[in-house]
């Protein structure tokens, strides 16, 4: 989005400033989204177990779920969650977890789109970046989805094979 702001005086020239739209994520957002979708799986085995072999989980197999409903939400945080996403009409910046921060020109953006629960965006040159929107508050994320979809729709991927991706009805101008 470009903002524009003119001066009443006629000397000086129109200034252009771009503006930076910021995503942050949000760690308890992250969490519960997780957990309860953890929840969701374990109490799907323990109905299942019931239905199948007539009798519920034992208490030490029922508590054995607490490691994996702690450990997993904090592995998509600290791999699949930067602490911030910024753009603008002309870059992208990440910054991940580890290692520095990154800025692309959107002229090198490769493809965008879901691949197995995580959003992947990739551009000519480095590593594609692979984040999980459900750390980041849905009206924010539906604005950056927007604007890819508005600016970019040639890039949308609609399936991953491996680390290709496969696009339908892509309209090359």
């Amino acid at each position: 989005m470009v903002l524009h702001f003119t001066s009443r005086c006629k000397n000086f020239p129109m200034i252009e400033n771009q503006r930076k739209t910021i995503l942050t994520p949000r760690l308890p957002r992250t969490f519960i989204r997780i957990l309860l979708l953890g929840l969701l799986v374990a109490v799907i085995a323990a109905v299942s177990e019931r239905y199948r072999n007539g009798h519920w989980w034992a208490n030490d197999c029922t508590a054995s779920w607490a490691i994996p409903l702690f450990f997993i939400p904090v592995g998509v945080w600290v791999m699949f969650v930067p602490r911030s996403i910024q753009w603008s009409d002309s870059d992208f910046q990440i910054q991940p977890r580890f290692g520095r921060s990154q800025t692309l020109p959107w002229t090198q953006l490769c493809a965008y789109g879901n691949r197995n629960n995580v959003f992947v965006i990739q551009f000519t040159g480095v590593s594609m970046f692979q984040i999980f929107p459900g750390a980041f508050p849905s009206n924010e994320w539906r604005v950056f989805q927007s604007f890819l979809a508005a600016n970019h729709p040639g890039m949308k991927v609609a399936l991953w094979l491996g680390l290709k991706p496969i696009r339908w009805n892509r309209n090359d101008d």
